[in-house]
């Protein structure tokens, strides 16, 4: 974090040339290493940025701000006081990836903002280029003067500067939905007071290639989804809380999750980008060495049918695996030699009542199925509450059918 850089008692001739800088401009330009992006922020009728690829304009003037309870509101008449620059070319191991060595490359501008009015309040907007995408995010230090806050709405648009084909996925409380293919005024705003909340990340596709919005680093703060306006902006819109208190409740300082735009000149560049995890707060496990990757079997959930199921209305998304099912799934594991066999919603207590499914256990025969085929359980309490039995080819894996079963809860690797 580069605050202390705006201190100019600290670094007076630093703060001096920074404050000229800052009096002067009413717009900041940050350019990708590579030159291929570029984003604006700039301050003149309120907080927004502009965004552009090869030269191209592909997002035009597009607000920027939050709203907290009691009216105060960061952005719409926000001014630019200071902006310090940096830059860093690394790179970060990927265990669990398509790429194992992820290149670490940006370009970041540090903006000092400062809302008028009384009382006066002060905020940050945190830049980030790569070559593979742009992000920014909002920053709550101790002199915005919030202390503990509650956050109300998030102002940021995204404005295209057409009405490009888009792929946008439906509503899903799971984050599971289809993304069918439309144009962005074809995104639907929904009703007032409860505004249409596409999961992300919405793939857009503009004349200078691929982008995807979404977010990172979303830690002890609500979700992004994305809603409609009818013309070619979407608006962020975040979940409200169960407990009717807006939608964060925090205290200063903080800083929000990051805004992603995910950037490939082809579909498949696109694709392969590590941006989101590497935008993402290493993980805090020290020891990862009990995480094993590999390909897995699927019970009959994903697809949609269960021979050994005959209730009628156990099909499409109600389906569901039961134990004659999972058990030729776990035979299907070992003969292709896939270390794991997933079994998905349905198999514990409740499906949806996380308290009292905690608490119970899979079904024992296929536990003790599993065993006698040098097989090992997996459970892991995220929010599918799935299942992975391990299903490795007996020809390679022989252990004794007496042997206990090791039971592991895993924690994610690297939050995203």
């Amino acid at each position: 974090m580069l605050t202390g850089i705006w201190n100019a008692s600290v670094w007076p001739a630093l703060g001096l040339v920074l404050t000229t800088i800052a009096a002067q401009a009413s717009e900041q330009k940050l350019v990708s290493p590579g030159g291929g992006l570029a984003i604006v922020v700039s301050d003149v009728h309120g907080l927004a940025f502009r965004v552009e690829a090869q030269g191209k304009t592909v997002l035009t003037n597009s607000p920027l701000g939050l709203e907290f309870e009691g009216g105060v509101k960061l952005g719409p008449r926000a001014v630019i006081n200071r902006t310090v620059r940096a830059g860093h070319d690394g790179q970060w191991e990927n265990r669990f990836g398509g790429n194992r060595l992820v290149r670490d490359r940006w370009r970041e501008m540090h903006l000092a903002l400062e809302e008028p009015g009384a009382p006066r309040r002060t905020f940050g907007l945190i830049v980030r280029a790569y070559d593979d995408g742009l992000a920014f995010r909002y920053e709550l230090p101790e002199s915005t003067g919030l202390g503990r806050f509650v956050l109300t709405k998030e102002l940021t648009e995204f404005r295209f500067a057409a009405d490009y084909r888009c792929w946008a996925g439906g509503e899903s409380p799971a984050t599971e939905a289809r993304y069918g293919e439309s144009r962005i005024s074809a995104i639907p705003s929904g009703n007032v007071g409860q505004p249409f909340r596409s999961i992300l990340p919405l793939l857009v596709e503009t004349p200078a290639g691929y982008f995807a919005a979404s977010e990172s680093d979303l830690l002890d703060w609500a979700g992004m989804s994305i809603t409609g306006t009818g013309t070619t902006a979407v608006r962020v819109t975040l979940d409200p809380r169960a407990d009717g208190q807006g939608l964060v409740v925090s205290s200063a300082p903080r800083v929000s999750p990051w805004r992603v735009l995910m950037y490939g000149r082809t579909a498949a560049a696109l694709a392969g980008s590590d941006l989101i995890a590497t935008l993402a707060t290493p993980s805090r496990l020290q020891d990862t060495s009990w995480v094993k990757a590999g390909a897995c079997a699927w019970d009959p959930w994903w697809t949609g049918t269960n021979p050994y199921d005959h209730d009628p209305s156990h099909t499409a998304v109600l389906a569901r695996g039961t134990t004659a099912a999972d058990k030729e799934y776990i035979d299907l594991a070992a003969e292709m030699g896939w270390p794991y066999q997933l079994m998905d919603w349905f198999w514990y207590k409740n499906m949806t009542l996380y308290s009292k499914s905690l608490q119970s256990t899979p079904n024992p025969e296929l536990a003790d199925f599993t065993q006698s085929t040098s097989a090992s359980w997996f459970n892991t309490p995220n929010r599918k509450m799935s299942a992975c039995l391990s299903g490795r080819t007996r020809s390679t894996l022989k252990r004794s059918a007496s042997k206990k079963l090791s039971h592991i809860s895993p924690t994610r690797a690297s939050p995203v």
